[in-house]
């Protein structure tokens, strides 16, 4: 974190900044500073080395400043070297600055990221060229899903339903990273877990079966986020408001219903659920 800012010319001047000796320095730490080194070479390529330098301050004005211009020179960078070959950096980038702290910084990383969506989606760019590009960035994102800031939370779930809308990530990509696992830390969190939930609810409500099966997500509520008998009661809630839509989208009712009986729920919720379904307008899930 405390590095200084790599000579531009001759590398081994790198190593006389870190007073390299042959105890201090092992040779995975050496690989490391090389890789550091070269990857902020590549960024200087991209954006020019006092932009580079303001990406990588201490004041969060400037790294907020470095990906504002970003931003307003992707058509100037697309041009002078190609989108395939700017791509990996950005997201690089965008990596690094999606797990700033400052919220400010965060968020104008998002439009970063959603006008670097908007140059992949017209260059046409394949899937199987953008997914890994965006791999760490949908770990980074979902992550936030358990910040305890509201901007953060919005504007991670904003962008995530963009990847499943665009033609570049998909549906099913972010529907199934979805349903991964959560964390251990996660998993202490109501608010981690409940914001889980209002995602599939909303990737269930848009696409349906197109982003996960409705099996896997009802294995989901029950098995890896205990929405069922969660101790916050907004989670659930949430896994309610979330087994309606999978009964109006995805699952009948009945079905949903065999599986509440068999997921061990109390005698007391089965009625619930029976109530509730009874009460709602009927609607046949789209199988």
């Amino acid at each position: 974190k405390n590095m200084k800012m790599m000579p531009s010319k001759k590398a081994p001047i790198l190593f006389k900044e870190f007073q390299v000796t042959k105890t201090c320095l092992t040779h995975k730490m050496l690989q490391f500073v090389v890789i550091i080194w070269t990857y902020q070479k590549k960024i200087e390529s991209l954006i020019g080395t006092y932009r580079m330098k303001c990406f990588y301050s201490r004041n969060w004005a400037l790294r907020e400043a470095a990906l504002t211009k970003t931003s307003l020179l992707l058509t100037e960078v697309k041009e002078a070297v190609g989108l395939d070959q700017a791509a990996p950096i950005l997201c690089q980038m965008l990596g690094r600055a999606l797990s700033d702290r400052i919220v400010q910084v965060f968020l104008t990383s998002l439009i970063l990221l959603d006008d670097c969506l908007v140059e992949f989606e017209e260059a046409n760019m394949n899937c199987r060229v953008v997914i890994p590009l965006f791999e760490k960035i949908i770990k980074i994102l979902m992550g936030k899903l358990a910040e305890n800031k509201p901007k953060v939370v919005d504007g991670a779930e904003t962008t995530l339903i963009s990847f499943a809308l665009s033609s570049c990530v998909g549906p099913s990509y972010i529907g199934n990273y979805a349903v991964k696992k959560l964390s251990s830390q996660e998993l202490k969190s109501g608010r981690a877990v409940c914001n889980r939930l209002r995602l599939l609810q909303k990737l269930v409500d848009e696409f349906g079966d197109e982003a996960v099966p409705g099996r896997r997500v009802f294995s989901f509520i029950k098995d890896v986020a205990n929405g069922f008998g969660h101790k916050d009661s907004e989670v659930r809630e949430a896994a309610k408001e979330l087994t309606i839509t999978l009964s109006q989208v995805c699952l009948p009712r009945e079905e949903i219903m065999d599986l509440l009986r068999e997921g061990g729920l109390s005698d007391r919720q089965i009625r619930e659920y029976q109530v509730m379904f009874d009460n709602l307008p009927y609607v046949e899930a789209l199988t």
